[in-house]
């Protein structure tokens, strides 16, 4: 079962309830006993289903800033499973075992309002959830685009990767190197220089990029107040902001090395 996401308005959710009504039965859509276990395919034979469609949404009532939110609805019974989360998170991972990772980081919001719906033979269910997000939220950066080198250090402190110090360098190299592609005019929009950059982090790091949530969450709002400021222009002017960074991480990887 591998429930879709979308966030959309509250006006569209009479829509989502009629998508997922109306969807072909015949298809290989995994449903899930109440124990979890696969119960029925789609297809798989002609036996009539007498079970009723049934969301079930296992997730935590509250989280802190920054936590990974794991939305559970492998116990659903149903197929056509569809999600909506108001206001849209910054990340969201669909997995093919029913659970949804939302991640907290970043987002000025106090709550996330979760809406599930399946269906089944024609017949349907919806249920909701609301996941409270508690501690402190994103500060606005002050003075956006000056002392970037320090700003750097400060974001890196909140790094729990037990590796920091080669991440350090492997992502000051990929700034850097960003950098100058930025600067030779390659990209024509900020668009491109964020997906070019997920992908050269990701690439660098691996799995360990979630570690450095807290420097790339500081990273985009320190662009968006600068960007407000109208300091970046065009994709170019954002050249330099990616050398700094840089720059910082090196200064941050070597001042590990001392300890």
């Amino acid at each position: 079962m591998t429930p879709s996401v979308r966030t959309l308005s509250y006006a569209l959710i009479l829509m989502l309830i009629l998508s997922v009504m109306s969807a072909p039965t015949q298809h290989a859509s995994a449903q899930f006993t109440a124990n979890g276990k696969l119960n029925h395919v789609a297809g798989q034979d002609d036996t009539p289903n007498v079970e009723k469609p049934e969301v079930v949404i296992e997730a935590p009532k509250s989280v802190k800033v920054g936590d990974m939110i794991v939305i559970d609805l492998s116990k659903s019974i149903g197929t056509g499973f569809d999600m909506i989360i108001i206001p849209e998170p910054p990340q969201v991972k669909v997995f093919d075992d029913g659970k949804v990772v939302v991640t907290a980081t970043g987002y000025k919001t106090t709550e996330f309002l979760v809406i599930v719906a399946c269906a089944l033979d024609g017949k349907s269910d919806v249920k909701t959830q609301t996941i409270k997000v508690v501690g402190p939220q994103p500060v606005v950066p002050v003075n956006p685009g000056e002392n970037m080198l320090g700003k750097v250090q400060e974001w890196c402190a909140g790094v729990t990767s037990p590796t920091q110090r080669d991440d350090a360098i492997k992502l000051s190299q990929s700034f850097a190197s960003l950098a100058s592609v930025i600067e030779n005019g390659t990209f024509q929009t900020p668009a491109e220089i964020i997906a070019a950059t997920k992908t050269s982090n990701r690439d660098a790091l691996g799995a360990n990029l979630e570690h450095w949530i807290p420097l790339l969450d500081g990273l985009m709002n320190e662009l968006k107040a600068m960007s407000k400021a109208g300091m970046l222009p065009d994709a170019k002017s954002h050249g330099p902001v990616w050398r700094s960074v840089s720059e910082g991480l090196k200064a941050y990887a070597e001042k590990l090395a001392e300890k």
